[in-house]
């Protein structure tokens, strides 16, 4: 498969780290959660749809929106109010969350293919902190963050922003990402060819259409190779 792209664009959290599994130890912690543990993922997914619609809104930092978000989410599931400490610990906890166990070792081989540039809907520091804790000196020409543009994925500036930065256009970069509506179907919209990294292997749609859908980066690169 050709692969002949000048940059590669990647998306940060839930495609190279685990966001899912790092939020659940972090609940698992909290005093206020004890007796509901069965709850977490029903919480968790709740949390997911209220940082969405706070994105949406005025731009607010995202270690703001992630303990809110879980506040609301937490009340409208089991009607409990979290303690203003459990509240900040999630905000503040991203640089916890796991990396993937393969991301290391496949951003170093395609870090010697095409520049890597890593979006996120973080904020700038917890992006640039979370690239050298997980991924050692990590191979990125380029960090774009919510924070630097005062606005959140799906829209359109992260994209923007990196083209811009590289001087190139959408039609000569590939952008991989685990998140379909937030990130592979805009960025589809604005001509990137897009690969579906399906880690949890999710029905695939009819759009965005993919130029191709993998379960990890390790796979990614044998495409290439092809």
């Amino acid at each position: 498969m050709d692969f002949s792209y000048q940059a590669i664009l990647l998306d940060c959290f839930d495609t190279l780290i685990d966001c899912r599994l790092g939020q659940n130890r972090v609940l698992e912690q909290f005093p206020s959660l004890r007796k509901h543990e069965n709850k977490i993922d029903e919480i968790l997914q709740r949390r997911e749809e209220l940082e969405l619609e706070m994105q949406a809104a005025s731009y607010r930092r995202q270690e703001d929106i992630l303990g809110d978000s879980l506040a609301r989410a937490v009340q409208a599931v089991i009607q409990v109010e979290l303690t203003p400490a459990e509240r900040r610990a999630f905000g503040a906890s991203q640089l916890g969350w796991p990396a993937y166990t393969e991301v290391k070792e496949a951003l170093a081989e395609m870090a010697k293919k095409a520049p890597l540039v890593l979006l996120s809907n973080a904020d700038a520091q917890t992006l640039r902190l979370c690239a050298h804790k997980h991924f050692g000196n990590p191979p990125f020409q380029l960090f774009i963050s919510a924070e630097e543009l005062q606005s959140y994925k799906p829209a359109a500036l992260h994209w923007g922003a990196a083209l811009g930065a590289l001087n190139l256009e959408a039609q000569e970069c590939l952008f991989l990402s685990s998140r379909l509506e937030t990130s592979l179907q805009p960025a589809s919209e604005l001509g990137f060819a897009v690969v579906y990294l399906n880690r949890k292997k999710s029905k695939v749609p009819d759009q965005p259409a993919l130029l191709a859908e993998i379960r990890d980066l390790n796979a990614f690169l044998k495409l290439w190779k092809e």
